[in-house]
């Protein structure tokens, strides 16, 4: 596994307005065109749902501010397994929280930076739901859900996803998997 350039560090932060068109075309260079979000669904999602999109992000001595290198973002819905109509809707507090899209620079990938950021998401998620528990609100989120290619299926298992079979959903020319994360009760660590 190589590592991260010495004079850059990792952070995990909400993705800004000002990084979105950013966010946009990372999640072009990384899907097919069949499978990408279109611009409109992304700013959708952010408008909507803004904590639900963390991004990776570097900084450095060298320069100034900080540098978008990866994202994961969803929405909430009332399902209870992923469909196809999960990806254009957020319906706040509703049980399930539906991931869309989890990318990387490629020149960032194979270094453990991408199951930090997943990690660091279901954390968030986790922390959320104790706040809410705490204010005595309804709507906590019970499960993550995403679907997946095969090859791609290891790398959430590692996060603590179940893979729960083929998918329904079509997108694209693949075959997809349904992940699901059981979001543990408050005071449990969300990931291993």
């Amino acid at each position: 596994m190589e590592l991260v350039p010495a004079h850059e560090q990792i952070i995990f932060d909400y993705v800004t307005a000002a990084e979105l068109e950013v966010a946009i075309k990372h999640e072009h260079i990384a899907f097919p065109p069949d499978e990408a979000d279109s611009p409109e669904q992304f700013r959708y999602r952010f408008k909507h749902a803004r904590h639900l999109f963390l991004g990776a992000f570097t900084v450095s001595a060298q320069t100034k501010g900080r540098k978008l290198i990866g994202h994961v973002c969803g929405t909430q819905s009332p399902v209870t397994y992923y469909t196809k109509e999960s990806m254009s809707v957020h319906v706040p507090s509703s049980p399930s929280i539906c991931v869309h899209s989890v990318v990387l620079l490629e020149s960032y990938q194979k270094k453990g930076i991408g199951l930090q950021m997943m990690r660091e998401y279901l954390l968030r998620i986790q922390r959320q739901n104790s706040t809410l528990e705490a204010e005595n609100r309804q709507g906590k989120p019970e499960r993550v859900l995403l679907v997946t290619h095969d090859d791609v299926r290891p790398f959430y298992e590692k996060a603590g996803f179940i893979c729960k079979g083929k998918s329904d959903v079509v997108l694209g020319a693949g075959m997809w998997y349904e992940m699901s994360y059981p979001l543990k009760p408050s005071g449990s660590n969300p990931s291993k």
